[in-house]
């Protein structure tokens, strides 16, 4: 370049580095390509290459000439004999050089330069593929035929096929790390794509398959011996990581429910018919009933307590006689008015054929107090165990306290109160001591004694906050 610009005298390599540098500090691509004797240029117009050699349309005293002026390989190849070698790129070229095969074609003996070709049709916006590893992610393109070539960058930066302007893709490759892929299209004599975008963060969420199996990760962990939800539908991960697939899982969750996964991994809720009957799962937590159900369509049906399917024809409940419809298990004859089911280890209390303390569609919903005459005792059923009874549990309920309640409402009584359920569920009144020392529940309501109170003519004091007895 310097015999170029501050000498009068050069060769090829002059000629072709300063139209290089020239071209591209007008932000027109070019570079510089050798032979074994030669170097010329390729110059980037209209998102499509072409053969420039200033050297040789050079004629010195006789001007300027256009034969080798915008021209396709092919071009330069029909020239033949010198030519033809000269312009023959060295081997270690080929894994860079961009084709041309567009043609200007000069005309009037290379007097005058040809057209450049009108193009009309742009390459297709490529599809960024990305599968997730658990701890990394592999990027792939998409969208073109074999002559497409792919530019892209990992930093948001708008790619171009300009050289060293960004990475020429070469194939799938991974990230270990959050990045904005940006990539578009490239062909000869097509327009360039529009650019594609797309984050790309290893360690999001992710359903993986993975020798025939689903496996789940977070933050580039994988999920065991947990639920989640997952496109759309919750699904549980086994110790080993697997998802699980046609099978019934116990879970803490909701106070401990039995829950079923389909073939798809997917939590099953409503009607399910397997192991040669029907079974029921809650709508809105999945967990299988067991016990009186009134379904969406009005049937009154009742679940087997132990397996969860559907009882059909005669049947002993409680000491009790029911008869159930033999083709779709409808109740027929039974009690249908107050009565404890047990399931699970747990009691449930039933009301015309509904359980009560519980509605898994109130997040703010806590629980029922109820009175069971037949044992003449009150219980808690508690809405965070799927309204199973409260068993050696201290509640906080907001009904009538008598003289040791928090706040007075309009009609002047006593309301909120903590009160206590003994192992059997009843609620405690009376002196009680644990291992965390003595307190006294109101004889009528329940309520924990608070503070400074007179019992049986004597005088007491309990701490304010946790009812403990003092002194």
């Amino acid at each position: 370049m310097y015999s170029v610009l501050c000498g009068d005298t050069t060769v090829c390599a002059g000629y072709s580095q300063t139209f290089a540098l020239f071209c591209n500090a007008s932000d027109i691509d070019a570079l510089s390509v050798t032979s074994l004797e030669h170097e010329w240029n390729k110059v980037r117009i209209n998102d499509s290459w072409y053969n420039v050699d200033c050297t040789w349309d050079d004629y010195g005293e006789e001007g300027i000439r256009y034969y080798y002026y915008e021209r396709s390989d092919a071009a330069l190849d029909a020239y033949g004999g010198y030519s033809q070698a000269a312009h023959e790129e060295e081997g270690f070229w080929q894994a860079y050089l961009p084709p041309c095969s567009l043609d200007t074609e000069p005309r009037e003996d290379g007097m005058i330069p040809g057209s450049l070709p009108e193009i009309n049709t742009q390459v297709t916006v490529p599809t960024i593929y990305v599968e997730q590893n658990g701890d990394s992610a592999t990027v792939a393109f998409s969208g073109g035929d074999a002559e497409t070539v792919y530019y892209y960058t990992l930093n948001g930066d708008t790619p171009s096929a300009g050289i060293t302007k960004s990475i020429r893709y070469a194939g799938a490759f991974t990230v270990t790390e959050e990045v904005r892929v940006a990539v578009m299209a490239v062909k000869d004599g097509c327009l360039d794509s529009s650019v594609a975008v797309r984050d790309v963060n290893p360690f999001e969420a992710v359903l993986i398959a993975r020798g025939g199996q689903s496996y789940y990760y977070e933050n580039g962990q994988m999920v065991a011996s947990q639920e989640a939800y997952v496109n759309g539908a919750w699904r549980w991960f086994d110790a080993d990581g697997t998802m699980a697939r046609d099978k019934d899982v116990y879970q803490t969750s909701s106070g401990g429910k039995w829950v079923r996964y389909n073939e798809n991994g997917e939590m099953i809720k409503g009607e399910d018919y397997r192991h040669g009957g029907w079974y029921y799962f809650e709508p809105i937590t999945g967990a299988m009933m067991k016990g009186p159900v009134i379904l969406e369509d009005g049937r009154k049906v009742f679940y087997d307590t132990v397996t969860g399917q559907m009882l059909k024809g005669r049947q002993m409940i409680n000491g009790e006689e029911y008869y159930f419809d033999e083709r779709n298990g409808n109740l027929i004859s039974g009690t249908e008015s107050l009565f404890w089911v047990s399931a699970d280890g747990r009691e449930f209390w039933y009301e015309n054929w509904q359980r009560q303390g519980w509605n898994p569609a109130d997040a703010s919903y806590r629980g029922k107090e109820i009175y069971d005459p037949a044992s003449d005792a009150w219980y808690w059923l508690d809405n965070v165990q799927n309204g199973a009874k409260a068993v050696s549990k201290d509640v906080y309920q907001e009904s009538l306290a008598g003289v040791w309640g928090d706040y007075a409402g309009t009609d002047g009584e006593l309301y909120g109160k903590w009160v206590r359920y003994d192992e059997n569920g009843h609620m405690i009144k009376g002196w009680h001591t644990n291992e965390n020392g003595t307190y006294y529940f109101d004889l009528i309501y329940g309520s924990m004694a608070k503070g400074e109170a007179a019992i049986d003519g004597q005088s007491f004091y309990f701490d304010r906050t946790t009812g403990l007895l003092q002194g």
